[in-house]
């Protein structure tokens, strides 16, 4: 998304349920500044949420398609700090299906607090980890797409700041991988 509507959010979001002010207290939570707060508050609509019409777009999947790229993206940025370690690709794969769980990004949801910002379809009393995750990866998705409008590599950056901030170990220490390896010869 261009920033073209950027301008229009501080007139649309006061009036929704999560606001402008949602928006500026996620930026302080997750330590990124968006450019264009449009796409944060798109990170912020769970799917069922009610969809709302801002500017000339429509939300109807909530963060579902920036929660797409947030997933890949959290994939490359394991892999690419996987790679130099030289590690067999099962390492990777364990590490991977670790940190980017539903119940690891779940979990990280709930300990930074996240579910305060988040619009949840009306009538959720608890929200399913699925939800949290999506709500997680579309963050990183939204840091990644604001940071890369102007140079691509700004949005990898950003992306893996922020993930580190959430919590997130996008980079496995040396007892880690060691760990990972034990684990994959006595299972095979």
């Amino acid at each position: 998304m261009s920033g073209t509507y950027s301008h229009l959010l501080p007139d649309l979001l006061p009036n929704t349920e999560h606001g402008l002010s949602f928006v500026h207290a996620c930026e302080a939570k997750i330590g990124y500044d968006f450019k264009q707060p449009l796409l944060l508050w798109e990170a912020l609509q769970a799917d069922g949420a009610n969809p709302v019409l801002l500017a000339p777009r429509l939300f109807p999947q909530g963060h579902k398609r920036l929660a797409i790229i947030g997933d890949k993206l959290l994939d490359i940025l394991l892999a690419t700090k996987w790679y130099p370690t030289m590690q067999v690709t099962g390492i990777y794969d364990r590490f991977r299906q670790d940190k980017t769980s539903n119940e690891n990004l779940a979990a990280i949801f709930d300990q930074v607090q996240l579910e305060q910002f988040v619009s949840f379809a009306p009538g959720t009393i608890t929200a399913p980890a699925k939800a949290k995750t999506a709500a997680v990866e579309g963050i990183i998705g939204a840091v990644f797409l604001d940071a890369s409008s102007k140079e691509p590599s700004a949005g990898i950056t950003a992306a893996k700041q922020v993930a580190e901030t959430l919590g997130i170990e996008v980079f496995p220490d040396v007892s880690t991988l060691a760990a990972l390896r034990v684990a994959q010869v006595s299972s095979a």
